[in-house]
């Protein structure tokens, strides 16, 4: 059923009217952010970095995204372990303010466990970009199949599980090209298996962001 309703999510997607450009009217937006996260059965921390590039100057509304990242993964009654992860996803502005996103991930972890996730985001905001100060909200849903932390023999398969988040932000001006981005979302997602493994909790990020703007 979940892969239905992706599948005319993306249908509609490409029917939507084409008139709107990425945030600034910028060609590509870079971030680079620490990442923290708060779950009920695991914490972490790591640095991410992610782009987002217009298709080009004639469809400014649709654009490409991309991030890697790296951290460590404390997941409750076993050893820490460090992961890394890579992100791909599509991008269109359904208004200067709105937007939608539809986002694939793989996570790789040392303890030999990964995770793979495609994922529906929505983010609105309450000021454009450009201004001093633009608080925003965010929504996303999307599924996970993943390995189960707990198992220390590997013996369980991965399982698939529904993941759900809300929350918002607020990006600081500071220059044209500069910004300073607080973000921070409460996440909702199925317990393993075995019920050993919550992951719901918060997570969040402090970023730098930078615009690359059309010199037209």
């Amino acid at each position: 059923m979940t892969k239905y309703a992706l599948l005319i999510l993306t249908a509609l997607l490409t029917i939507v009217p084409a008139s709107m450009a990425i945030d600034r009217d910028a060609k590509m937006i870079d971030t680079a952010a620490l990442e923290l996260m708060e779950l009920d059965d695991a914490d972490g921390i790591g640095l991410a970095v992610w782009g987002e590039t217009a298709f080009n100057p004639e469809i400014t509304d649709w654009s490409i995204l991309v991030k890697a990242g790296y951290g460590e993964f404390s997941p409750t009654g076993v050893d820490d372990f460090t992961y890394w992860t890579a992100s791909v996803g599509l991008k269109h502005y359904l208004t200067t303010e709105t937007s939608i996103a539809l986002i694939g991930n793989f996570t790789h972890y040392s303890s030999d466990r990964d995770a793979k996730s495609a994922i529906v985001a929505g983010k609105h905001r309450f000021v454009p970009a450009g201004e001093n100060v633009s608080p925003y909200v965010t929504a996303s849903a999307g599924i996970r199949d993943r390995s189960s932390f707990s198992d220390d023999d590997q013996t369980n398969d991965s399982f698939g599980e529904a993941v759900f988040s809300a929350g918002g932000g607020v990006e600081f001006r500071m220059t044209d090209t500069l910004s300073f981005i607080f973000d921070l979302k409460l996440v909702q997602a199925d317990e393993s298996d075995d019920s050993t493994e919550d992951l719901d909790g918060l997570v969040g990020f402090l970023g730098l962001q930078y615009y690359f703007l059309n010199e037209e």
